[in-house]
């Protein structure tokens, strides 16, 4: 096997498993296998114990200001950026020459704009660029979306779209490889740079390693979670809670729906009134909570990219329904094993249909369960992720 000692460069540390995107490196790269150096503020305390929900090879903080390392406004230009980091630039290059004289060769990975920028800009190094979501992209959508309910949101999402887009346009003409997760963030970032390095490369879900769930609802249970810090999780919680719900209960008296996540927000406790809803707040355990469903319905008003809990849906062998935006990232065969609807009367009509066919319901989630099985495996994603690595380090 091909010698490979790969460099993960993060915006953080990169240890929680809450978060998809660290989820996603750690999974990628092996199981931690990688060298992990990361940016925190001056007053974060340092990472002790290496071994921790994430253990990566090794782990190395490089201290910066809290108030000088976002992208502000005025960071239209991406060496303009760079130029006000100095001293974070010489500490990340201390690192990495240390790991290169250590082990004679690196490949470099940069996760975030920040960690992108630093790395292929003031360092002038060939590295892969992990994008996950076109960001341009998600705060485009975001405009779109806020401007009917509030035009100063919506005008300051298009700003940092634009901001965005040159920040990724920047880092794409300088990345050897740029990994984005669906068609539509490779399109978007296609008009950016033409012809670019982009690599589509989904998410996977160690779901995929358990058994279906075995379903215990009584039929009429639709079930939806997100973290609901995540804006387009709010909005489609709130789609769902106020749109669909009562078109459903139209349909179907006694349908129940189920929305699980944390932390609660005005807007959908609103909502508990709701006949038919149950708000479940914080969940730890999907496969506990989809046990209970019968249904899982995740239409998404905004957002851009993979929708991780459609496919640990999938993994765990439930019937879905989602719409356009909720399937964007799924392969066609992913598609066809969940129904897409549109609008809340689709969505409504879709769900109906499920609840009132038990036979359909099983042969969705057993096609579902079998589409993740084979395109959703970390192990086969870790593979390809290697693949790329092994090539870039042959001067590739």
């Amino acid at each position: 096997m091909t010698a490979l000692h790969t460099v993960l460069v993060a915006d953080r540390c990169c240890t929680h498993p809450a978060m998809g995107s660290d989820l996603r490196m750690w999974n990628l790269l092996g199981g931690g296998d990688a060298d992990l150096l990361y940016f925190a503020a001056v007053d974060e305390p340092p990472v002790d114990d290496p071994r921790g929900d994430f253990p990566w090879r090794s782990i190395t903080r490089i201290p910066v200001a809290a108030h000088l390392f976002s992208i502000r406004r005025r960071d239209r230009q991406p060496d303009t950026y760079i130029a006000r980091h100095p001293e974070t630039t010489a500490r990340l290059r201390a690192a990495l020459d240390a790991l290169r004289a250590r082990h004679g060769s690196i490949t470099i990975v940069a996760h975030g704009h920040r960690s992108g920028m630093l790395v292929a800009g003031a360092l002038g190094l060939p590295c892969v660029f992990e994008g996950g979501d076109a960001a341009g992209l998600y705060f485009a959508r975001r405009a779109k979306s806020l401007a009917r309910t509030s035009m100063m949101r919506a005008a300051n999402s298009v700003v940092w779209g634009r901001v965005y887009d040159r920040i990724e346009r920047w880092i794409a003409e300088r990345a050897k490889v740029y990994l984005i997760t669906a068609e539509a963030d490779r399109a978007h970032l296609e008009k950016l740079v033409p012809g670019g390095p982009f690599l589509r490369l989904p998410n996977g879900t160690a779901l995929v390693e358990h058994p279906p769930v075995e379903r215990l609802g009584d039929g009429r249970t639709v079930g939806f979670y997100g973290g609901m810090a995540w804006e387009p999780n709010r909005s489609a919680a709130l789609f769902l809670a106020r749109d669909v719900m009562p078109r459903l209960r139209a349909k179907v008296p006694d349908a129940r729906l189920r929305i699980a996540g944390g932390p609660p927000f005005q807007a959908l406790d609103a909502c508990g009134a709701t006949p038919g809803l149950e708000l479940v707040g914080p969940m730890s355990n999907p496969r506990a909570f989809l046990s209970q469903c019968d249904v899982f319905a995740t239409p998404m008003l905004q957002g851009s990219g993979f929708k991780n809990k459609i496919i640990e849906a999938m993994a765990c062998g439930m019937p879905l329904v989602t719409n356009e935006l909720g399937a964007e990232a799924l392969s066609p065969e992913a598609r066809a094993a969940m129904l897409v609807a549109e609008g809340a009367d689709g969505v409504a009509n879709a769900i109906a249909a499920l609840l009132g066919d038990a036979d359909r319901r099983a042969r969705l989630g057993a096609a579902a369960r079998t589409v993740a099985e084979r395109e959703y495996r970390w192990d086969a994603l870790a593979g390809e992720m290697r693949r790329v690595l092994v090539e870039l380090a042959a001067g590739g």
